[in-house]
């Protein structure tokens, strides 16, 4: 409970100094700040708060928890898969499958955990 309330409360703080346009280092864990995606504009005197189209969250990661690292660590088993029986009493073929493969560079991720659901560009939730 006690480590809950903590997570809980330094999600609310990076929340706030995000949504201020600051970005903040969590140690090896990340770069957290905002972007946004808006309309195209002609002209940058027609670039108003009403182009701007939405706001996401970019976590950038750092060198030891970077996609490359990650990969080292992970081990990638086959699964059996599954052998059932169709309608008719047969024999259904089974399937195989894998763990799943990190992809993107470090510096150029974007997407990553939101507090509050919305779009996302490579995963997780953004701060729509």
């Amino acid at each position: 409970g006690t480590i809950h309330g903590v997570l809980m409360d330094a999600l609310d703080h990076l929340q706030e100094l995000i949504l201020d346009g600051k970005s903040v280092r969590l140690s090896d864990l990340g770069l957290f700040s905002i972007g946004m995606s808006s309309k195209a504009e002609d002209t940058k005197e027609k670039v108003t708060a009403a182009s701007v189209e939405g706001v996401h969250l970019i976590v950038r990661n750092t060198k030891s928890w970077s996609n490359t690292e990650l990969r080292k660590k992970c081990k990638i088993q086959e699964y059996g898969g599954y052998i059932g029986t169709d309608g008719e009493g047969t024999t259904g073929g089974g399937t195989t499958g894998g763990g799943t493969e990190q992809g993107g560079g470090s510096d150029t991720s974007q997407g990553g955990s939101g507090t509050t659901g919305g779009g996302t560009e490579q995963g997780g939730d953004g701060l729509e």
